[in-house]
């Protein structure tokens, strides 16, 4: 593994010794004053029905094929195709400091410049997000052109200026990452690594774990994120992946605070089941599940779908949109095993803050630990408080980067029942560091697994148990 990150860093290098000289890099500075995120996303959903990629209620699967690593048999233009990767990227940058808006218009030109032949590089200078691109096949004059068509075809409004920029101070900048992440994925921790690696379940998830590592990498470097939501899909898994995909339409479209979250779900929870690894780790008929971070219901409906509607889901979710839906969606699909508990979950029993920015659009809400006055307060409970008198089978977590605490909230759980896990992996640096460790520290007999087919996912299951 460590081999092969070698590799890439030194392909990266071979990029960056380009730049000192380079006649082809431009600068793009933008105006986001007219482009709100929620006149964004609203303009994306117009574009996808004006290109045929679907309805508010029986989706085309060909709005989800950007999961599928060869784009080009699909049939869909560069534009179709950029307007499809970026409805959500805003959580490629969210451990930066842009807003939802600067986040999602960096997503767009990083796609795009993609799409058209292009090296997106970004950095971060006194607070603020600059954007470059490393044109190669593209003249500035028509690169430019294009860009400005693309945004016009959107029906956006956005104001943005391009010219040549400086090769040997973006190079300079560059660098310094580039031996930051070389230190921290090929000097650091380097020997739990490699056993790591070697000790993962299966050779997918050895695979998976690489396609994670490699895409980080270059996301460090090159777009200045430590955080990097979407990670290249498996080469073993792509006939799945389409097979899957023709069975989209058998599948609910649930209701949720905006479309675009209903749709993307959709893929992740039932055509993708990134919350399992089939034969491996899944909920069984009788199982006592936790869904921690169960948004509009669509996992705890998945969850009961696989047990027939036997044993227990106990559904952890704060935001108050959210269980509305959740109310309506399980009432809808008659399931009788799911309990609503309208709570956050971590290390400690307290009360946390509800934030909605944007005019209260849950699609950018968060959690604040103090409940300030423009916050709605809401409870945090533990696992071990909720299985203080049940025996706990499945815990799947995906709470925006809390799943640490929650499981060092699940201590006496771990210890007594030793469920399996399934954590989202994508929301902080180290987690993928973190979990495996916290875990084997409690109960050595773990075996885990990762998958990359839908969102980064990480599996643990105890021996001889799911």
């Amino acid at each position: 593994m460590l081999k092969k990150l070698g590799r890439l860093a030194k392909n990266m290098q071979c990029v960056l010794d380009t730049l000192p000289n380079s006649t082809d890099l431009v600068e793009i500075k933008l105006d986001i004053n007219n482009a709100t995120t929620s006149s964004f996303v609203d303009s994306i959903w117009k574009t996808y029905q004006n290109n045929g990629l679907g309805t508010d209620k029986s989706p085309n699967p060909s709005f989800f094929t950007y999961f599928i690593p060869d784009l080009s048999s699909c049939g869909l233009s560069p534009l179709q195709e950029a307007a499809i990767a970026m409805a959500h990227s805003h959580v490629i940058f969210e451990s930066g400091s842009l807003s939802p808006s600067e986040s999602i218009w960096a997503s767009f030109l990083g796609v795009y410049s993609s799409f058209m032949g292009a090296l997106p590089l970004h950095i971060t200078e006194n607070g603020k997000k600059r954007f470059f691109v490393k044109l190669f096949d593209n003249n500035l004059n028509s690169f430019a052109a294009a860009l400005h068509d693309a945004i016009k075809k959107c029906g956006l409004s956005l104001d943005f200026d391009i010219r040549k920029a400086d090769g040997k101070y973006l190079y300079s900048v560059l660098q310094k990452k580039l031996a930051n992440a070389r230190n921290y994925y090929l000097a650091s921790e380097t020997e739990w690594s490699q056993e790591f690696y070697a000790s993962l379940g299966d050779d997918l998830s050895r695979t998976a774990l690489l396609n994670f590592l490699q895409d980080r990498m270059r996301a460090k470097v090159f777009w200045d994120c430590d955080i990097y939501y979407t990670v290249t899909p498996t080469l073993e898994t792509a006939k799945w992946r389409i097979q899957r995909l023709a069975t989209l339409e058998s599948w609910p479209v649930l209701q949720a605070p905006d479309i675009v979250t209903a749709l993307f779900t959709t893929i992740q929870t039932f055509v993708f089941e990134q919350y399992r690894a089939p034969g491996i780790i899944e909920t069984l008929p009788g199982d006592t599940v936790v869904d921690a971070g169960a948004g509009f219901g669509d996992t705890s409906l998945y969850f009961s779908n696989l047990m027939g509607n036997s044993g227990e889901i106990i559904s952890l979710e704060p935001f108050p949109d959210n269980v509305e839906c959740m109310k309506k969606n399980f009432k809808k699909h008659n399931c009788t095993n799911i309990t609503i508990v309208p709570e956050s979950v971590g290390n400690c029993e307290q009360e946390l803050g509800l934030y909605l920015p944007e005019g209260g659009a849950s699609l950018f809400a968060e959690i604040r630990k103090e409940a300030t006055s423009e916050c709605l307060k809401v409870g945090q409970t533990t696992l071990d408080r909720l299985a203080h008198d049940k025996k706990i089978d499945f815990v799947k977590a995906d709470i925006e980067g809390g799943e640490l605490a929650m499981l060092s909230g699940a201590r006496e759980t771990i210890l007594r029942d030793a469920p399996a896990f399934a954590l989202a992996l994508y929301h902080k640096e180290n987690d993928w560091r973190e979990f495996p460790q916290f875990l084997e520290r409690l109960n050595e007999n773990y075996t885990f697994y990762i998958r990359v087919d839908a969102e980064p996912m990480f599996f643990a299951r105890a021996n001889n148990k799911h």
